[in-house]
Order: structure tokens, then sequence, then C-alpha cells
């Protein structure tokens, strides 16, 4: 090898190394820059650390104040809710207890109330039985025509009762046939006594209504009309006698349905016991017509009340006259006292003129032989003496035995008159 070769070597070996070395400084050099900037970033991450710990710390003493302060406001709360609970719970409970107490006066109420009840249910039950029988009995009684028909002359006699005075009607009221009515209305001629029947066939009308078949029905609508046309031909022939009662007479039907029946369905049977005078009557419609016949019985009670009252007033008016005539005789006998008055005055009037005129002169008078004077006392009295013989001598008194005489001579006249 030559030597330029080993040169030309060497110097790239060291230039080599050179570079080498560079390299290793440039990288030592970056290194350490790195380094350095890394513990300059690692401090100011420090002191940015160490700021944040302190930040916190702040933080936190700030926060336990507050906790502390909250723990506080906590506490105060806590004792202000648990009084408040304490006193709504003790509200409530009286609240509960004031109500359970209610409850239980309510409870105690109604369990009285209940009691009572049941013992009105139970008297109800009694009643209830006891209507039972006595429904039964009714039943029994109406199948019983004696007895049905007694059962209407009841309700007549109550209805009669209540609406006429007890003189307006006779019950069982024998009449000139020897029939004898049920009820006999007492009117004045005209119209008369109008008689009143209360023994409709009301077993009819029951069956009719109790018919469950159109044939039954019609079997008993024919047997419920023939019998109400037979009872009023019957009433038209007993009730009604010429002179002695009304033309017409009134048929009882003791019940509002067997009305309405018979005014519904059977106006037949209504014509012909118009055209025979008997008229049909309801309980509502008799009492109306019993109101009608008071009205009359009143006003013929007015009319002869009024004839009386006619006869006492004519009475009344010669009563009057008479006492007129013996007014103008009592007026005559006091005109003639005040002029004997009047005329009596005048003349003491006069006599008063001259027991002053002789007052005044004072006067005196010789008596006699014995020389006396006359007082003015004396000459007075001798003036009213002188006065009375003249009032006797001008004016007769009235004799009052002749007025007396003459009024009761006056009272014979007008009474033989």
């Amino acid at each position: 090898m030559s030597p330029n070769m080993q040169l030309l070597i060497v110097a790239g070996v060291v230039v080599a190394l050179l570079v080498m070395f560079f390299m290793v400084t440039g990288r030592i050099r970056s290194d350490r820059r790195r380094e350095l900037e890394e513990a300059a970033s690692i401090k100011q991450r420090r002191l940015e650390l160490e700021q944040k710990i302190e930040t916190l710390m702040n933080s936190q003493t700030a926060m336990a104040d507050k906790m502390d302060a909250l723990s506080d406001a906590a506490q105060k709360t806590q004792r202000t809710v648990l009084q408040e609970m304490d006193a709504r719970v003790e509200a409530m409970a009286k609240d509960v207890e004031k109500r359970l107490n209610d409850q239980n006066e309510k409870s105690a109420d109604t369990l009285g109330k209940l009691r009572d009840r049941l013992t009105s249910i139970d008297e109800a039950h009694e009643t209830i039985t006891g209507l039972s029988g006595q429904v039964a009995e009714l039943q029994g009684t109406l199948t019983d025509k004696q007895a049905r028909g007694a059962i209407g002359e009841v309700q007549l006699a109550d209805i009669v009762r209540s609406s006429l005075a007890p003189s307006a009607y006779a019950f069982q009221a024998s009449l000139s046939n020897k029939r004898r009515a049920d009820c006999l209305v007492k009117l004045p001629n005209p119209p008369g006594a109008i008689a009143i029947d209360a023994k409709f066939p009301l077993e009819a009308y029951q069956t009719m209504a109790g018919a469950e078949s159109d044939e039954d029905r019609r079997t008993a609508r024919t047997e419920f009309k023939k019998l109400v046309l037979k009872h009023v031909v019957d009433i038209a022939e007993r009730y009604i006698v010429p002179g002695e009662t009304s033309d017409a007479a009134l048929m009882f039907v003791p019940s509002e349905a067997a009305y309405g029946e018979l005014h519904a369905h059977h106006p037949d049977i209504v014509q012909d016991s118009f055209r025979a005078r008997v008229f049909i009557v309801s309980p509502t419609t008799l009492m109306a017509t019993l109101n009608t016949v008071r009205a009359v019985l009143k006003d013929t009670a007015v009319r002869e009340q009024s004839e009386e009252v006619q006869r006492q007033a004519g009475m009344m008016v010669a009563d009057v006259k008479e006492l007129r005539n013996q007014m103008e005789r009592l007026q005559r006998h006091f005109i003639a006292v005040q002029k004997t008055v009047t005329d009596a005055l005048a003349v003491g009037d006069k006599a008063l003129l001259k027991a002053q005129h002789i007052d005044d002169l004072r006067l005196t008078e010789a008596n006699g032989a014995n020389g006396k004077s006359r007082t003015a006392a004396e000459l007075i009295s001798d003036a009213a003496s002188e006065a009375k013989a003249g009032l006797s001598a001008e004016e007769p008194r009235p004799n009052l035995v002749e007025a007396k005489t003459d009024e009761a001579a006056g009272d014979n006249g007008d009474a033989t008159q």
C-alpha cells in the first residue's frame, strides 16, 4: 500500500472521527439543551403544580369553612324541621284523636239509630203481620154480600156525617111503602127528600177485574152489567115515592175504580140510570153533591130567617112610632114647664128689682100705734109675697096629675088604634 493511500485513509479516518465528534458533541448539546428545557418545563410545571396545590388548599380551606357553615345551617334547619315535625305530629295526633272521638260518637249515634230502626222494623213487621190478618178478614168480609153492604153503609155514613148537619139526614129511614133507605137526605119541597142506597154489587166488578182470560172477562162484564141494571131498577122502584121523596135517588158506589169503569166502558148503564132517575155517585161525587145539598139547606134557612127578620123589623117600626108619639107628648109637657119657669124667672127679676130699690131708699114706715119702724128686709119680704101672689094670679101652675092622666089617655087611645 502506498503512503498516499495510507494518508488518505488516515485523513479519512480523522475526518470521520471529527464528524463523529461533532455529531456526538452536537447530540450531547442537543440532549443537554433538551434536558435543560425539560428541567425548565418541569420546574415551570412544578411551580404551576405548587400554585394549583396552594389554590386547592385554599379552596379546601374555604370548602371546609363552607361545610362547617352548611353543617351549622343544616343542624339549625334540622332542629327547626324536627320542631315543626313534632308540632305537626302532635297536631295530627290531636286531630286524629278528635276525629276518632267524633267517629266513635257518630258510630254510637248510628248504632243507636240502627237499633231504633231495627225496633221500628220489628214493630212494622208486627204491624204488617196484623194487617195481613186484617186483609184476610177484609177479603172474607168482601166475599160476604151482607158484610160488603155494611162496609158501603159505613163509608156512606162517614161521608154524610162529615158533609151535613145531623138534622139534615136520617139513616135506615122507613118509607110509606115499607122500604128502608140506607140514608135519607131531608130537603124541603121541592124537590123533597132524596134516598141514597149503598148496596152496590161490588163482587161482580171484582170478578170482572180479576178475570184472566178474555172469555172470562166478557162473561164477568155481562154479569156485572146485568146486576148493576137490576140494582138501578130496584132503587127506582123502592126509593122513589111520589109525594114523599124526590123524583130521583142516588146509587152510592163505594169504589172510585168501579165508578170509573161504569163511565168509561159502560155508558149505556149510565144512560139507563139517568132515564130511571137514579144517579150513580162515587165517594168524591157524593161529597160534591152533599155540598150542594148543604148550600140548598143553608139558602132555605136564610129565607126563613129573612122572613122572621122582616116580621121583627115591622114590629120594631111600630115600636119606634109609639116611641115618637111618647116623645112628642113629653116635648109638650117640657114646653109647658119651660114657659112656667120662664114666667117665674121674670116675676123673680121684678121682685129683685123692687128689693134693690127698697134697699137703696132705706125707707122706714110707722108701724101703727106702737110706733115701730119696718126694716128693708121686712119690706123685701112683703114685696116677695106680693110677687108670689101676682104670679099665682097671672099663670096657674100645671097640674102634674092631670098631665099624667092625659098621657095615659093618649096611650090608651094609641093602643086601641
